[in-house]
């Protein structure tokens, strides 16, 4: 005859073994490319995934971090007038192979001198961006398509990705009768890329993590200790 405890001690084993195993369904691997870019297109590649390693189930680009740098210069030289420089945006523009344009969001950036600025006529002006300001407030997670994944992994993994490129972009506000000329040639953005590989394992399934195995059996332990006091102290039923 079979208690209904242990019956429930049965359908929780039988749980954790299926979660102990659902850990070895993925894998992930990923590597990183810091490219300083600028007011022109800049390229930067990643290593190729090893396809020795399983099959691949997506591919992303991860853009976690945008430090703008630099500076940008307003010359009113060629108007011959003053100019009230207001405001300057900035934001990052990011493509690759089976990635779609991808514009982060525009910010403000602050500059020394600081804005607005009223700039006499007949003088170039340089203004430095101040401190550490980031372009992005979180990570952003762009999706290469999958008709493109072909392109992005070679037996042993030997060999770089087709080019990414990465620009800064920048809006001026400046006011004026005849328009000075702008320049952002000297901006830059430290930029911290990471390309995440997603696959599924080829081969037997990987052996469940030692932290893994001990939690589950420690809560098993746990359980069957309960189980058996509870059973002690039930009290005994007669027969006639």
């Amino acid at each position: 005859m079979q208690y209904p405890m242990e019956n429930s001690l049965k359908s929780i084993l039988a749980g954790l073994i299926l979660f102990t195993g659902l850990g070895a369904n993925g894998a992930t691997v990923s590597n990183t490319a810091t490219p300083t870019i600028g007011s022109t297109n800049t390229t930067f590649t990643f290593n190729l995934f090893n396809s020795d390693l399983g099959t691949l189930t997506a591919v992303d680009l991860l853009f976690n971090s945008s430090t703008a740098g630099g500076s940008v210069s307003v010359d009113t030289n060629t108007s011959g007038e003053s100019a009230l420089f207001s405001s300057m945006t900035s934001f990052v523009r990011t493509s690759g192979t089976g990635l779609a344009q991808q514009n982060t969001t525009a910010v403000t950036i602050s500059l020394n001198p600081g804005l607005p600025n009223n700039q006499p006529a007949d003088t170039l002006q340089t203004y430095n961006v101040t401190g550490s300001q980031s372009l992005i407030s979180s990570v952003q997670t762009y999706a290469i398509s999958s008709a493109n994944w072909a392109s992005y992994q070679t037996p042993g993994g030997a060999g770089n990705t087709p080019n990414f490129t990465g620009r800064a972009f920048t809006t001026a506000t400046i006011t004026a009768d005849s328009s000075p000329t702008f320049s952002s040639s000297l901006y830059t953005a430290a930029s911290n890329y990471s390309l995440r590989y997603t696959y599924t394992p080829s081969g037997p399934v990987p052996v469940p993590e030692p932290g893994q195995v001990a939690a589950s059996l420690l809560l098993l332990g746990g359980i069957g200790a309960y189980a058996f006091l509870k059973r002690r102290m039930k009290p005994a039923t007669t027969t006639a």
